[in-house]
């Protein structure tokens, strides 16, 4: 008998020690779980632009100058490229003379050096000179190289921007109108030739010349209109100084294929991709917004099956698809709860599955 109630009082402890636990497994949330993770961030700025449908446009020079010719008349027929104007910079020419001067003066000094360090080498080798006075030489010969390898480059920069002096057909098409006279002093961005062209569809926008340099010929763009709803890729035509806004630099836009429904005038948004940079992204279900902050739940004591969850404060930045950027409160690697944070508690214990 005694034993009966034994085996009676061990059946009862175990049921009640196996209750508490289903009910402490039943208070325990299941949640699900994903990484912070490293991933590019897509920066892109936007312009305001048209659609030019190769038309009408005004040409003008990104150089002051007095004009020296003038290559065509109203009414002329031109092919792309032809040159139709040109000024001369009395300052700019003197740039390129100068330049052109110091590489001929590095030429000749190099031409000395070598020819010095060509004898001293043979002297070093007869034994008839000492190593420093050879090794001199040759410190000399190799600073002469690099001068002029520097003083080319200044000159290339130079001839560059000896395009600033000239005014070329931008497509096939028909001068409209010889808007200045040759001898005749322009200024930078002054409208000297009024042109209509005959060419694919193109976008036009503006921008700051405080920004122009992020932008490059060739670079590809995404252009967006509410006539079309999807993007249309497009590349960097051309950039030259505005005459119309003053500050600004033109920039055209190519769009290798046709869309009859856009028409020439019609309002449009460039999109400038930028460098690519990488951030820290979450999946935007994580977040739980309360009193105008934003939380997320971290999985902290992460083991086999359970762990427990802290609130922690975060700022956030771009959104990508279905991931936001976090600015800080998560750290690479860390785990956030998606979906169902209104429900859980900081500290609190859960079971997680990814």
């Amino acid at each position: 008998m005694k034993n009966f109630c034994r085996i009676l009082a061990f059946l009862f402890i175990f049921i009640s020690i196996a209750g508490c636990n289903f009910n402490k497994t039943e208070n325990i949330k299941y949640i699900k779980i994903a990484p912070a993770e490293i991933d590019y961030i897509n920066e892109t700025k936007t312009y305001s632009g048209y659609i030019d449908r190769g038309n009408d446009v005004y040409l003008s020079f990104s150089d002051s100058g007095t004009i020296e010719e003038i290559n065509t008349s109203d009414g002329d027929f031109v092919k792309k490229g032809k040159l139709l104007a040109r000024i001369e910079n009395n300052e700019h020419k003197f740039e390129i003379e100068k330049s052109q001067n110091e590489l001929n003066d590095a030429k000749v000094k190099y031409e000395r050096a070598k020819s010095y360090f060509e004898r001293i080498s043979k002297l070093h080798s007869a034994g008839g000179i000492s190593y420093n006075d050879w090794e001199s030489a040759q410190t000399n010969l190799k600073s002469s190289i690099n001068q002029i390898k520097i003083l080319e480059n200044a000159l290339n920069i130079q001839k560059n921007k000896e395009r600033f002096t000239k005014i070329y057909a931008p497509n096939d098409g028909i001068v409209i109108d010889v808007m200045k006279d040759k001898g005749q002093y322009v200024q930078k961005g002054d409208n000297v030739i009024y042109f209509q062209g005959f060419g694919a569809l193109e976008a036009k926008t503006f921008v700051d010349d405080k920004e122009i340099n992020s932008i490059s010929r060739g670079q590809e763009i995404i252009l967006k209109s509410e006539i079309l709803n999807f993007p249309i890729q497009g590349k960097v035509k051309s950039i030259v100084y505005s005459s119309i806004k003053t500050g600004t630099f033109e920039v055209t836009v190519s769009i290798p294929k046709e869309y009859i429904e856009l028409k020439d005038g019609m309002s449009v948004n460039v999109e400038f991709k930028k460098e690519n940079k990488k951030g820290l992204f979450i999946p935007l279900n994580s977040i739980q917004n309360e009193n105008s902050k934003q939380y997320v739940y971290i999985l902290k004591n992460k083991s086999e099956r359970e762990g427990k969850v802290e609130k922690r404060e975060i700022k956030t930045g771009k959104i990508k698809e279905n991931k936001i950027l976090v600015i800080n409160g998560v750290f690479p690697d860390e785990y956030v709860a998606i979906g169902g944070g209104e429900n859980l508690s900081d500290g609190e214990l859960v079971y997680f599955y990814e």
